[in-house]
């Protein structure tokens, strides 16, 4: 693969591999996404509506006469509907207890706990009984015996899912478990953060190691990006083909003629200046012209943007002054452990 981005994220890895989480916990974290909604649901309609196909012995025992197959299809709907709607009473009594009432906490509790899956894994199954129930009269009684039985199990499923939420929620109650929580959201963040850094000082190297010089605009007045636009809607250098540029380079005898205009990843862009990233002189245009748009393309501009998120930093200092003005001593001492040990892991970055 021709990505700048990948080769410096295996080298980070090598050298910090610290930075980089587990691929379970990649994945968790991804689940527990609220916008990563449309995974779950079709996992659940997957599971739902093609899981009878697939014949598991183990499973088999549970057996429903075809006389009540549509009978009991709208009294599985109807026990779902009830069972979510007590979840959400309990669920909202559970919020409205919780230890530290702010609007950082109750983010945390929505980005750390189960609550977000759970709720699309019970409206997804909702949502599958009444398609099931609207078809009823439209595909084979087999077929939707099947799918009860499915359906049954995917209940049993909600309702084990629903009680690990309840048990997850209980210790939001907790201030130490809330404090633990914002220990661990605040290194995760300082983890990316450390990663968008080592980015750009090993590729920012990478690309300048190639031999051209490199252009500002104070000294180089006359030059040309050779009609080189960035999109308008994007905003940072998302990747670099970096193989490409490598071929591109090493076809240019006389790279000093070509000068290069701050690359490296994650950098903003601003579209409104049309600003390029490779350049030459008005007089050497006519040789390089073709290469200039070569080199520009190497470069992957997106709309994505990877900002630094210190939003965990900014609550940890808050409450760290806050505790300072009241002489809170304990809390002091809390939040300022989990401060130095965020500090401790920028020492640790290797480049």
């Amino acid at each position: 693969m021709d990505s700048l981005r990948k080769e410096i994220d295996r080298q980070l890895q090598r050298q910090n591999k610290y930075l980089f989480d587990l691929k379970t916990e990649r994945f968790l974290r991804f689940v527990k996404n609220y916008s990563n909604w449309y995974f779950i649901t079709t996992v659940v309609f997957l599971s739902f509506f093609c899981l009878q196909f697939i014949n598991i012995p183990f499973l088999n025992f549970l057996q429903i006469d075809d006389n009540n197959v549509k009978a009991l299809i709208e009294n599985r709907t109807t026990n779902i509907v009830t069972l979510i709607s007590v979840t959400f009473a309990i669920i909202g009594f559970l919020i409205a207890n919780l230890a530290i009432k702010e609007s950082y906490t109750y983010n945390i509790l929505f980005k750390k706990s189960p609550f977000f899956p759970v709720v699309f894994f019970a409206l997804s199954l909702i949502a599958a009984f009444i398609a099931l129930s609207t078809l009823k009269n439209s595909i084979p009684i087999d077929y939707q015996s099947r799918t009860l039985v499915v359906g049954t199990y995917l209940i049993f499923c909600v309702i084990f899912c629903i009680g690990y939420m309840f048990v997850q929620l209980v210790k939001f109650t907790n201030h130490k478990y809330i404090l633990e929580l914002v220990r661990k959201e605040l290194i995760r963040e300082s983890k990316e953060n450390l990663q968008i850094i080592g980015r750009k000082c090993l590729s920012a190297n990478r690309v300048y190691n190639l031999g051209f010089s490199q252009h500002s605009f104070a000294f180089f007045t006359s030059t040309t990006n050779g009609d080189f636009q960035i999109p308008r809607d994007h905003n940072i250098i998302a990747d670099i083909r970096i193989r490409k540029l490598e071929r591109l380079c090493l076809s240019i005898s006389q790279r000093d003629d070509i000068s290069i205009n701050r690359i490296w990843l994650h950098r903003e862009l601003n579209p409104e200046s049309n600003d390029g990233f490779f350049y030459v002189s008005n007089t050497n245009l006519h040789r390089y012209e073709n290469q200039i748009k070569k080199l520009n393309n190497c470069i992957i501009t997106s709309t994505k943007t990877d900002k630094k998120v210190n939003e965990s930093k900014d609550y940890v200092i808050q409450k760290l002054n806050e505790n300072i003005k009241t002489n809170n001593v304990k809390n002091t001492r809390e939040y300022f452990d989990i401060l130095f040990e965020m500090y401790k892991l920028q020492q640790n970055l290797i480049l």
